[in-house]
């Protein structure tokens, strides 16, 4: 099982046993918690199938010293995307590549288990 935690001055981040599920996230500097149990998921849209996305819905860390690297892939394999989280001093960078057969209209990140309050 691989678990991986990111933190900066403001935020902390620990995944769950996949890259899908993320634990907690926490405001490190009201200590509050932002996320509890979340579940993240990558949609891919292209101009021809709006209403029917990829769903990225399978992952895996990479190996990567300096950074956590995440792969996920639909369940054809066709669509694929490619996230690396930074640690920065002001908070955690988040950067995307995706790849799809067709071109491609909209990418959405979604994240359950969000408290909005926080």
């Amino acid at each position: 099982m691989t678990v991986r935690t990111l933190s900066s001055n403001r935020v902390a981040l620990r995944f769950g046993r996949d890259p899908l599920t993320i634990q907690k996230i926490r405001n490190r500097l009201t200590g509050k918690a932002i996320c509890q149990n979340g579940t993240q998921s990558i949609l891919v849209r292209s101009p021809e199938d709006i209403s029917e996305p990829a769903i990225l819905d399978r992952g895996r860390f990479r190996s990567a010293p300096e950074y956590c690297l995440v792969e996920l892939i639909d369940e054809t394999g066709k669509y694929r995307a490619e996230i690396r989280l930074d640690e920065t001093k002001d908070g955690l960078r988040f950067s995307m590549h995706v790849q799809a057969p067709r071109p491609i209209w909209l990418v959405e990140w979604r994240l359950s288990g969000l408290q909005a309050e926080e």
